[in-house]
């Protein structure tokens, strides 16, 4: 399975929903030069929606041209919780398809509900041959992640200490999409292991098309990529979950719902 190794306005009320690893709570003001204009909003929902494709891109070989093969789709969102003044979830869907002929896509439903409640995590993957959700919220003294695991092995529970801190993915990206988080080292949950994982998060920006793209970077301890999204101000253009050759690239939302109602085949990315 691929990896995923998650607003501002909570930061000062979710005294652990992120806090960096030299004590100091995630910052709440956006950084200068940082676009305040929300990406693809719904005027009517006010919720803030970002298409994606998902492609893997095969590197040239000797005078080849690089190739590219579309696998699957994404879609990033970003909603009020009615009831909350400042309350926000965040979610990330993805569908991996398979061959025409060998059934369903491979799904996978990724959901942070931030509010004065505390933030919570939803993870659900789905397909033919299997299923799996995991829920991952706080303890009431704050010092550690309560998670609970449901499969078709069983429904193992643990709690993880963070006496520390600890933030949740979607929200370390909501972070840094705003310019509230530009650098530092954070300990994040990683969905997919079930466990706490430290990440060094930079910040670079170059010029592309006459326009300019901030590039932020998540790195492990031990230089390896645990993430990569570039931004045209806050409008999330494209991402890298991990270093491979999977890649996501914006669309238009009448682009996602072609390809999502369409038979073409693509590979099903394990």
């Amino acid at each position: 399975m691929f990896g995923f190794h998650g607003l501002l306005g909570l930061a000062a009320t979710l005294t652990l929903a992120g806090i960096r690893l030299d004590g100091t709570h995630l910052a709440g003001t956006q950084a200068d030069g940082a676009s305040s204009t929300p990406a693809a909003t719904s005027a009517e929902t006010d919720v803030r929606l970002e298409h994606f494709v998902l492609e893997i891109r095969a590197p040239a070989l000797d005078d080849a041209q690089p190739t590219t093969r579309e696998v699957g789709l994404a879609c990033m969102r970003r909603r009020p919780i009615e009831g909350y003044e400042h309350g926000m979830q965040l979610e990330c869907e993805c569908l991996f398809r398979r061959d025409a002929d060998a059934g369903e896509p491979e799904h996978v439903l990724h959901v942070e509900r931030l509010s004065n409640e505390g933030p919570r995590l939803v993870w659900r993957e789905w397909g033919p041959a299997r299923a799996r959700s995991l829920t991952a919220e706080w303890t009431r003294d704050g010092k550690g992640l309560r998670m609970v695991e449901s499969c078709r092995g069983g429904m193992p529970r643990e709690t993880l200490a963070a006496g520390d801190g600890a933030v949740m993915p979607l929200y370390l990206l909501e972070l840094a999409r705003g310019g509230g988080v530009t650098s530092g080292k954070y300990r994040r949950l990683d969905p997919l292991s079930r466990d706490l994982e430290t990440i060094e998060l930079w910040t670079s920006n170059r010029v592309e098309s006459g326009a300019n793209v901030r590039v932020v970077d998540f790195t492990r301890a031990d230089g390896s990529l645990a993430g990569r999204f570039e931004f045209r101000g806050t409008d999330l253009v494209s991402f890298q979950w991990q270093e491979s050759d999977l890649f996501a690239r914006r669309i238009t939302a009448q682009q996602y719902a072609e390809r999502s109602a369409s038979p073409a085949v693509v590979d099903r990315r394990p």
